[in-house]
């Protein structure tokens, strides 16, 4: 089959493609679905989000205007947005998936097409986002979140990808959320900072706690899979730095709302 295993401890062949079985079992006809090699996938998604981009973004253009104090921030959304919310919607299964089998290294290895298809992706974005950041919206993209995470991933997500561990890396997809909801504000279509934070807390700080503790209990157990700990503790820390930022930021607002209402009391007094 496409997930060919080898005979070192049942790991899987590396750059074996993409079944798109996991989209259609078969095609009209009773045509079985090709298996795309990964540089095929990889390109066809490339493409799709190039194009899903161009309509974005000629869409921010138009409902914002083109001399909008925010328009260039939308723009850097807009590659978010067209894929976090497929990410989250395939870490569920996969997280329902890992608590059934307990998370055992044996369900790590067990790389399915979802699993590949979706962090494979992940890298995609990645790679296509910096490369259209720095041609279409330079100043938007940050060294901390931008370049240094970016780039970061990519790497650590093609040695997932090489050694067929994505299925490991699948849950921790749902953080994807709050990038969801986060896209949403930025690009002006519904902005609620209550839920924001909320959201954000959840899965990135709560969430994010519960994975570290997995992923402990790998260390110097698994060869394979221990190192996650180690990647995991810095982009938590930056997690917990954005949040405590947004909690200042929300209570620094609530103090600027409270003296307003006071002022405007006391002119009405007066």
């Amino acid at each position: 089959g496409p997930l060919r295993r080898v005979a070192d401890g049942g790991r899987m062949a590396p750059c074996v493609g993409v079944p798109l079985s996991f989209l259609a079992p078969a095609l009209p006809g009773g045509v079985e679905a090709p298996v795309l090699t990964d540089a095929q996938y990889c390109a066809a998604l490339a493409a799709a989000l190039l194009v899903g981009y161009a309509v974005l973004r000629a869409d921010v253009d138009r409902r914002l205007g083109v001399d909008h104090p925010k328009r260039m921030s939308a723009r850097s959304w807009c590659l978010t947005l067209l894929c976090s919310p497929f990410m989250f919607a395939a870490a569920v299964p996969g997280l329902i998936y890992a608590i059934q089998e307990d998370w055992t290294e044996e369900w790590a290895h067990a790389e399915t097409p979802l699993s590949r298809a979706t962090v494979m992706g992940f890298v995609v974005y990645l790679y296509v986002d910096l490369i259209v950041g720095f041609i279409d919206y330079r100043e938007q993209v940050d060294i901390a979140s931008g370049w240094i995470h970016h780039i970061m991933y990519i790497g650590m997500l093609s040695v997932v990808c090489w050694e067929h561990l994505t299925q490991g890396f699948l849950p921790f997809l749902l953080e994807e959320l709050s990038t969801v909801v986060l896209a949403l504000g930025f690009m002006q279509f519904y902005r609620n900072d209550w839920l924001t934070g909320a959201v954000f807390f959840a899965v990135r700080v709560a969430f994010h706690v519960y994975m570290q503790w997995v992923w402990w209990r790998f260390v110097g157990v698994s060869k394979d899979l221990g190192w996650y700990y180690y990647l995991l503790t810095p982009a938590g820390f930056m997690n917990l730095n954005w949040f405590v930022a947004w909690a200042r930021g929300q209570l620094r607002r609530l103090r600027k709302s409270a003296e307003t209402r006071r002022l405007a009391a006391q002119a009405k007094a007066d």
